[in-house]
């Protein structure tokens, strides 16, 4: 069996959004619907009697969560991992999640498939709420704290993505919406999966917004033509959809002149692929 794995990782973004209570555990519920785009982190796994993450992009170390996901496989070796970060840092993308949930599949595969999809699952739980649909990736509904995904239609869209700003930290963001009184939204989120499924047209939201200021990113997106435009996770990058590759090259040659961070990205149908 190979000691070394190269995968590309895809990052997310959350075509609908809502927070619809607080749980008496303290955590917050959420329904969401995540769609994998082809804006990629490398990661380079190869066996190792230790565990070491590097990155010349990225914090490295122990608190990196890829490092925490290596842990899991101690009981049969180590990893060297080295992260090439192409999806940026404290974007609402999943960069972070996306990496440690490749590491879980790749070190799996390395060390001869020690544990089954349930039990990556549940490793995935425990190092946070968006890893377990990173397993998989594609377009899934995300609910509870994030341990239900369950598959919907695909969705099929060229996206641009502008992280404009400052990500605000989660807790914030939470404690933010309920000081101004969650919603409960989930018939809105089930009613766009119905929608991927008959192919009608679908309309994105994010309860976040009421949080994170964005209203001039979204604008400058529907200047350009975006069929939809949404903040992806807590910010601060929002998105465009637009129905072909040559409208959303356009739009990001134009805004890319007043915004530092522009990407163009196709939504691809998983989260991992091993090169």
């Amino acid at each position: 069996m190979d000691a070394t794995m190269t995968l590309r990782v895809a990052a997310k973004i959350n075509l609908m959004l809502s927070v619809p209570a607080l749980r008496e555990d303290g955590y917050h519920e959420i329904s969401t619907v995540m769609q994998t785009v082809g804006l990629f982190d490398t990661l380079t796994i190869k066996k190792s009697d230790k565990i070491t993450v590097s990155s010349e992009n990225a914090p490295c170390g122990e608190e990196n969560i890829c490092y925490k996901a290596a842990k899991f496989f101690s009981p049969f070796g180590g990893a060297d991992i080295t992260i090439k970060k192409s999806i940026p840092l404290l974007s609402g993308l999943g960069g972070g999640s996306a990496d440690a949930a490749a590491t879980l599949l790749a070190l799996n595969r390395l060390y001869g498939n020690p544990f089954g999809e349930d039990e990556l699952v549940e490793k995935a739980m425990s190092l946070g709420s968006d890893v377990p649909f990173f397993i998989k990736g594609g377009t899934a509904l995300i609910e509870g704290k994030g341990e239900k995904c369950l598959p919907c239609a695909p969705y099929n869209a060229h996206i641009v993505l502008i992280k404009d700003g400052k990500k605000q930290s989660t807790g914030y963001m939470y404690s933010e919406l309920d000081r101004r009184g969650l919603k409960d939204r989930r018939d809105e989120v089930a009613a766009f999966c119905d929608a991927l499924s008959s192919g009608k047209p679908v309309k994105f939201f994010n309860d976040f917004e009421a949080v994170f200021e964005c209203k001039a990113v979204k604008e400058a997106l529907r200047i350009c033509g975006a069929e939809g435009v949404c903040l992806s996770g807590s910010g601060p990058t929002v998105f465009g959809a637009f129905a072909t590759k040559e409208e959303a090259l356009a739009c990001v040659d134009k805004l890319k002149k007043g915004y530092a961070e522009v990407y163009y990205c196709p939504t691809v149908e998983k989260s991992v692929y091993f090169e």
